[in-house]
C-alpha cells in the first residue's frame, strides 16, 4: 500500500504540472475528442490487438514452462541445477533478442522491393 502511494503521488503531481500538446488542446477546443477512445482503438485495430495478446500469451507460457517444468525435469534427469539455470538464462536472452529484433525485421520485411513484401503482394 505504501509503495503505491510512493508511485501515485509523484505521478499525479507530474500529470498536473505537464501541459497538454497544442494538437490535443485544438481538438479539445473543437470538441473533436473521442468519447471512448479505448473502444475506438479496439474497434479499428482488433486484429492487431488480438495478435499481440496471443504473442504475449505464448511468451508467458514459455516463461512458465521453462521456469517450472524444465527445472524439475532436469532435476529428475540428473542434470545439475547450474546447467538448467544457464539453459534458462540463454532462452530468456533469446526471447529478449527476438523481441528487440522483431520491429526492425518487420520493417525490413515490409520495405519496398524486399522478397517478402513482393511475395505477399503477388497473392
Amino acid at each position: 500500500m505504501l509503495l503505491s502511494a510512493i508511485i501515485v503521488i509523484p505521478a499525479l503531481v507530474a500529470r498536473y504540472k505537464l501541459a497538454d500538446s497544442p494538437l490535443f488542446e485544438q481538438l479539445k477546443h473543437r470538441q473533436q475528442l473521442a468519447r471512448l477512445p479505448s473502444f475506438d482503438v479496439f474497434r479499428k485495430h482488433a486484429g492487431s490487438i488480438f495478435l499481440l495478446a496471443t504473442v504475449a500469451a505464448f511468451q508467458n507460457l514459455d516463461t512458465v514452462v521453462t521456469g517450472t517444468y524444465i527445472v524439475s525435469f532436469m532435476h529428475l534427469a540428473g542434470i545439475p541445477l547450474a546447467t538448467a539455470a544457464i539453459i534458462i538464462f540463454l532462452s530468456r536472452f533469446a526471447d529478449v533478442t527476438g523481441v528487440l529484433l522483431s520491429g526492425p525485421l518487420a520493417d525490413l520485411a515490409s520495405a519496398e522491393g524486399s522478397p517478402i513484401s513482393l511475395s505477399v503482394r503477388q497473392r
